[in-house]
């Protein structure tokens, strides 16, 4: 049986360790990607392929959806 905070630290160190190379990517992705895209063209493609690297975690983990509208407008502000 695994001691759940140990599981928690190795879980808690990838995903430390992937934000930083993807933070990190980000300027050479700007650097790389400017100069054939307009800025907002660029920050667009970002976000789209942010938002779907982070739907793919959200389905793998099986986190739960907000419950009411009123909640997830809350999230969305927060």
């Amino acid at each position: 049986m695994t001691h759940p905070v140990k599981q928690n630290s190795y879980s808690t160190l990838i995903i430390s360790i992937l934000f930083i190379i993807l933070y990190g990517s980000g300027f050479v992705g700007a650097k790389l990607g400017l100069p054939f895209a307009a800025p907002l063209v660029f920050l667009t493609l970002r976000f789209f392929i942010a938002a779907a690297i982070l739907f793919v975690i959200v389905i793998i983990i099986r986190a739960k959806w907000p419950s009411s509208l009123r909640l997830a407008l809350h999230i969305a502000v927060a």
